[in-house]
């Protein structure tokens, strides 16, 4: 993958800038696999984050509930740890970040509102089951959890 990616970031939306590029390259790299299976019926469980203080809890409305099925195999992490607005290429206005690494893997998200039933997901999680090795297999290596870091002005 050429170039890193450039974002747009506000606290509450996020932005990929297609038109923005800051030179660099991701790397894979193996970790230790997790995997978060959870079954959440009640605020109080939604309020738990999934990978420490940064990731924001699950929302929960009463009636609802929510499973989750999470497998990480690894990271991408870019070869660059800092970038400055002079450091951009293209038409970048609006940038505010880039994303430093991102925590790859596939998940399952199903919940159920009354009678209502609602999925999201990401890959496959079979193909997860021999962990990132020196390359995630493509069907385990969509981004969970990415890190952002400030483009210094």
């Amino acid at each position: 993958m050429n170039d890193l990616a450039v974002v747009a970031f506000d606290c509450t939306s996020m932005e990929v800038i297609e038109s923005c590029r800051l030179p660099g390259r991701y790397q894979f790299v193996a970790g230790r696999r997790e995997e978060i299976d959870r079954r959440v019926s009640s605020p109080q469980e939604a309020a738990v984050p999934l990978w420490g203080a940064s990731t924001p809890p699950l929302a929960l409305e009463p009636g609802e509930t929510l499973e989750l099925r999470v497998i990480a195999v690894g990271q991408r992490r870019a070869n660059v740890a800092g970038a400055t607005l002079a450091d951009l290429e293209g038409e970048c206005a609006g940038a505010t970040h880039f994303i430093r690494s991102a925590r790859v893997g596939a998940y399952r998200l199903t919940g159920k509102v009354g009678t209502t039933t609602h999925a999201s997901a990401s890959g496959e999680l079979s193909a997860c089951a021999g962990g990132g090795g020196s390359a995630p297999d493509p069907r385990c290596s969509g981004p969970l959890q990415v890190e952002l870091v400030p483009i210094r002005r």
